[in-house]
């Protein structure tokens, strides 16, 4: 995901609050979406009914496939993978190896997140199909809470929804308002294997969902 910008989205009463998110910082002559569907169309929801989803079955359906070693390996310097690449559709295998080398592989994504002003990244963003995902919702080295998720499992979501426009680095120039549940409840693993389950809402959430929607082969702009 892409970096928030600083004004506001013009907002209902059951909009996002929050900055405009997930898009590069905008100039001047920016233009909004291009999407294979009108611009006056609904808002995107299959991504909140994709989480309701996994949260009634409170799983992954990817948990039975395990990466390898050499799913595992990797050649500084990352970059962005964007569509139509292959690897943006193959299925993520799960990560049951816990070493130096996926230390490593994180640090890697936070490097070229921060250097495409993004707040979130996902493993296949980078061509590595596991279930791994890096994000801090402050978008600068150095601020804010950097995360690793390993194996994310998104247990309960909030019924209640909030609307806002998202942008994705693998879809440069292309945004969309998109409805997610206001907060998740995960579990997932560390960057050391340790397992634990805690709470995310607002920005936080919504760049967890937006990274996960990847990890789970769900995509706004292909699905819509």
């Amino acid at each position: 995901m892409a970096a928030a910008i600083p004004s506001p989205l013009a907002v209902s009463s059951r909009s996002c609050l929050l900055p405009c998110l997930f898009c590069h910082t905008r100039p001047h002559n920016w233009k909004r979406i291009i999407l294979p569907f009108p611009t006056d169309s609904p808002p995107l929801r299959r991504a909140a009914l994709g989480v309701f989803a996994h949260a009634r079955r409170g799983f992954s359906f990817q948990e039975d496939d395990y990466a390898s070693p050499s799913d595992l390996k990797f050649v500084p310097p990352l970059k962005i993978v964007e569509y139509p690449d292959p690897r943006l559709r193959a299925r993520n295998k799960r990560i049951n190896t816990f070493d130096e080398n996926l230390k490593k592989l994180a640090d890697e994504m936070f490097d070229v997140m921060y250097k495409t002003d993004g707040i979130g990244l996902s493993a296949p963003q980078v061509g590595m199909n596991i279930q791994l995902m890096v994000f801090n919702p402050a978008g600068e080295r150095g601020e804010g809470e950097e995360i690793v998720l390993v194996n994310p499992v998104v247990q309960k979501a909030t019924k209640k929804t909030l609307l806002c426009n998202e942008g994705c680095l693998s879809f440069p120039g292309i945004f969309a308002d998109v409805e997610r549940p206001a907060s998740v409840k995960i579990d997932a693993r560390d960057i050391m294997g340790a397992r634990f389950r805690f709470n995310l809402s607002k920005l936080p959430a919504r760049v967890f969902q937006h990274e996960f929607d990847h990890l789970q082969v769900f995509f706004l702009f292909w699905n819509s």
